[in-house]
């Protein structure tokens, strides 16, 4: 298997990994060193080549979260992390798929089923199952994070009937169901602070946000170029 293929593959598994565990965990220290080492930005890189000019790339949006990052006291995030996907209290903007589709604030929705589904299809077991519904954004972003690794594997092993399957199966994931919501989700983040009650509340979530939809957007062009390359690889 060709360097450059597994290179991209562990980038975007990196970066994944980073954006679950935004979403997913308390912050504290250890994310905050991941977030810095620089893998994440060069993934951010490698996926705007051969975006057209002037559009909202992740490298951008990287910059813009590294901005609201820096300096951030963890027990301010932790703060804010609790406030806007915890609680109590109602959350400002729910992460969860089946709101956005749905259009309330509705749980174990459809959508909720469809995403069961594609993990049990792929042996998946959901972060927080049972006590979390499976389309939430930290659960969808653990899904990928869960076949980008499996594709880094296949890679290293020169699987490419198998890597292909997997690079087909996170194309979906992402065109059914991330990029389905994600869009919708980061808009409302940018403008949290306009909720009654949420007025400082930092960008360091609403940035992580457009982030995470900037890098989702972008990997499904790089998911089709990484398919084409592994087939002469």
């Amino acid at each position: 298997m060709k360097q450059e293929i597994i290179l991209a593959l562990e980038g975007r598994h990196c970066l994944y990994a980073g954006l679950s565990r935004l979403f997913f965990e308390v912050p504290d220290e250890t994310l905050f060193a991941t977030l810095s080492s620089g893998a994440m930005l060069s993934t951010c890189v490698m996926l705007d080549d051969g975006m057209r000019e002037g559009a909202d790339d992740a490298s951008r949006a990287w910059d813009r979260f590294a901005c609201a990052a820096e300096g951030m006291r963890v027990e301010t995030a932790v703060g804010e992390f609790t406030r806007l996907f915890v609680g109590p209290g109602k959350l400002p903007v729910p992460p969860w798929e089946s709101v956005f589709v749905t259009g309330e604030r509705l749980l174990f929705q459809r959508s909720t089923l469809e995403v069961r589904e594609a993990f049990q299809r792929e042996g998946v077991v959901a972060q927080g199952a049972p006590h979390v519904a499976e389309d939430s954004l930290a659960t969808e972003l653990g899904f990928m994070v869960v076949l980008a690794e499996r594709s880094c594997r296949a890679a290293e092993q020169d699987d490419v009937e198998e890597l292909q399957r997997l690079l087909r199966v996170q194309t979906e994931f992402l065109e059914v169901h991330l990029l389905r919501w994600i869009g919708r989700f980061a808009e409302q983040m940018a403008h949290v602070s306009q909720v009654e009650g949420f007025e400082a509340v930092s960008d360091l979530y609403p940035a992580a946000a457009k982030l995470t939809h900037c890098a989702c957007r972008e990997d499904v062009s790089l998911l089709g170029e990484l398919t084409a390359a592994c087939t002469g690889a």
